[in-house]
């Protein structure tokens, strides 16, 4: 349980912006998951200190307790723990064994994070069309689990491809069905992805204003 509470603390840092303090109670949960030798808990924290180090762009230590958690995983053959398998070989960057391990075992979130990442791979080798086809994807498995904001997410990646293909009515329509988020981060990429039509065509009052929204 103290190990747990600190764990708790850190993703409280962490999401107040404080990503030092985030890490220190971070590896003081991992410490405490060590002295307990309950192998599932120890996973999970090496896991969170993986994430805190990957946020500060210090990735070979995330791979390096990523690793240590993958280590501990494949010496136990529990259903406890083959959970967290296709969520290491994602953080790894193994994103299509992840896939594989979701669309085996039946689960629509997983799948779709999944998709929605190989999405963005592709969108980042400029590879539209593919990159489309795993939004697309991931957009049906969302609406399969009922994933109202990862529905949202994929719209707005949807918009992006469209955008880049001079589809701007579609783009638009995606933009709009994604206002209904409550997410901050969305509104805002909202705001810049329809500052980025208006500006392509020609309505530059209108994209200033959106920029500046």
């Amino acid at each position: 349980n103290t190990s747990r509470l600190n764990q708790a603390l850190g993703e409280i840092y962490s999401l107040q912006g404080e990503p030092e303090n985030g890490i220190r109670f971070k590896l003081l949960a991992a410490r405490q998951a060590e002295s307990t030798n309950i192998k599932p808990q120890i996973i999970i924290a090496y896991m969170r200190v993986g994430d805190a180090y990957q946020i500060l762009g210090d990735q070979p230590r995330a791979n390096d307790y990523y690793q240590k958690a993958l280590q501990i995983q494949t010496q136990m053959q529990s259903d406890t723990t083959a959970s967290v398998m296709p969520s290491l070989h994602l953080r790894l960057g193994d994103v299509q064994k992840a896939y594989d391990h979701y669309m085996h075992s039946g689960s629509n979130v997983g799948g779709a994070l999944v998709s929605l990442r190989l999405g963005e791979i592709q969108y980042q080798k400029d590879n539209l069309d593919s990159a489309q086809i795993m939004f697309e994807k991931a957009k049906t498995l969302f609406v399969k689990s009922g994933s109202v904001e990862g529905v949202h997410d994929t719209n707005v990646e949807l918009s992006k491809i469209h955008i880049q293909n001079g589809n701007y009515t579609a783009a638009r329509k995606l933009l709009v069905q994604t206002r209904r988020s409550i997410r901050p981060d969305l509104q805002w990429e909202i705001k810049y992805r329809e500052g980025i039509i208006h500006e392509k065509e020609g309505n530059r009052d209108s994209a200033y204003h959106c920029y500046l929204s």
